[in-house]
């Protein structure tokens, strides 16, 4: 079986790019498959081969100029679905594949640009096209290129499946022979009868913790890119607001700057603070940092307001025998037990989360409890073995439906 995938993913370990990275290594090892990934990078333009035991990976980078941040003037986060058009479609063909640079103000050459993309997917041949992105021009054109090589394409969405009803998405999941996501709350109605959940995985083995917590006080870490939706900031004044009330804490952030300008408001808030060092901000973490980083945690708070799938850092930070508090957005409530190995709370409800979030706080006997159920929760139900079978499988039913015709033609 030969794959091409294509996502807004970066070479920096995001959920997305950790999702991707876990599951391509699983797939390798355990299946006869040809994977081929399209991924975004300013940091090198040559095509990574990984031979796995049974299969083979090849990472193709989409070399793209603009260094700050993947948003423009404007903020859009969408504007990187245009970008990426531009990086993957107007591009020159360097190295020994795909990689793609231009400059900002380069313009398309008639003629010559689709033919370009047409070529490699033709050359590459592969059995199915699987989108783990979709809405923007970029997937626009490599849809229409993919029917125009008789190549069946699906649809992997990592976000809230009610994202798929919006214009954009619907009329790109018109003409594709599977829809899969990796929850399955608030799928739309029209597409329920063809939706897959391959939910997530992670590798419990990798995830599992290795030494006590005997800290003096309480270690609180959030892992995700900043963004003003995933919550930040709300957490930073939430644990001000806790230590000016004596709570011994310490809070550590770790993750891409998608938005320069709120990480910025970050640092200048925790500059007000009274106890400034107890706040770390670590950065991008790669597998191994996060986990690090887990080992010396004991409470995961995720007030996110963006529009998540089934966010991997509440499985992961079970996994590791820690409780999560999150708000109830997308697919978050589907990571989780509620009062049984953390808390979902109601969107925007602050008063709500603090209350939780003190009384995990205090009981170190509670964050005891509800981390070891937590751990049993994640290898009963997300192991990666269980993600590359579900994978496996909603691509062995998307191939066969695009022999058989039997496309989503109705949405």
């Amino acid at each position: 079986m030969k794959i091409l995938r294509f996502a807004h993913a970066f070479e920096a370990v995001g959920g997305v790019e950790r999702y991707l990275n876990d599951l391509d290594n699983e797939l390798i090892n355990k299946y006869e498959i040809e994977i081929s990934r399209l991924y975004m990078s300013n940091t090198t333009d040559k095509i990574q081969k990984i031979k796995g035991i049974s299969g083979s990976l090849s990472l193709v980078p989409v070399a793209f100029v603009d260094g700050n941040s993947v948003h423009d003037s404007k903020r859009n986060p969408f504007n990187i679905a245009k970008k990426a058009l531009v990086y993957l479609l107007y591009g020159k063909l360097v190295g020994n594949g795909i990689a793609l640079k231009i400059s900002r103000n380069a313009a398309p050459q008639e003629g010559i640009i689709e033919d370009r993309i047409s070529k490699y997917i033709s050359d590459l041949n592969p059995d199915l096209l699987v989108f783990h992105y979709i809405g923007g021009l970029d997937t626009m054109e490599l849809r229409k290129i993919a029917r125009n090589l008789a190549i069946p394409f699906a649809i992997t969405n990592h976000f809230a499946n009610d994202r798929l009803a919006n214009l954009s998405q619907k009329t790109q999941v018109f003409g594709s022979c599977g829809v899969s996501g990796v929850s399955d709350k608030d799928v739309p109605q029209k597409i329920k009868d063809r939706f897959f959940n391959v939910a997530d995985g992670i590798d419990t083995e990798f995830y599992k913790r290795n030494k006590n917590r005997d800290n003096q006080y309480v270690n609180i870490f959030l892992p995700a890119r900043f963004s003003p939706t995933k919550g930040q900031m709300e957490l930073l004044e939430l644990v001000i607001e806790l230590m000016n009330l004596n709570i011994d804490l310490r809070l550590t952030f770790a993750g891409r700057i998608d938005d320069k300008d709120y990480h910025e408001s970050i640092k200048k808030k925790i500059l007000t603070m009274r106890y400034p060092a107890n706040v770390r901000l670590m950065g991008e973490l790669d597998r191994e940092g996060i986990k690090n980083e887990f080992e010396n945690t004991d409470l995961l708070l995720f007030p996110t307001y963006h529009h998540e799938g089934m966010p991997r850092i509440l499985i992961e930070a079970q996994s590791m025998e820690i409780p999560v508090i999150t708000y109830d957005i997308g697919g978050t409530a589907t990571g989780l037990i509620n009062d049984k190995t953390g808390f979902v709370i109601p969107s925007g409800n602050k008063e709500m989360f603090k209350e939780k979030s003190i009384g995990l706080i205090k009981d170190k006997k509670k964050r005891e409890t509800f981390g070891k159920t937590g751990r049993k929760f994640v290898v009963e139900n997300f192991s990666i073995k269980s993600l590359a079978e579900r994978h496996m499988k909603f691509y062995t039913i998307c191939i066969n439906n695009a022999k058989n015709k039997n496309l989503v033609t109705y949405y």
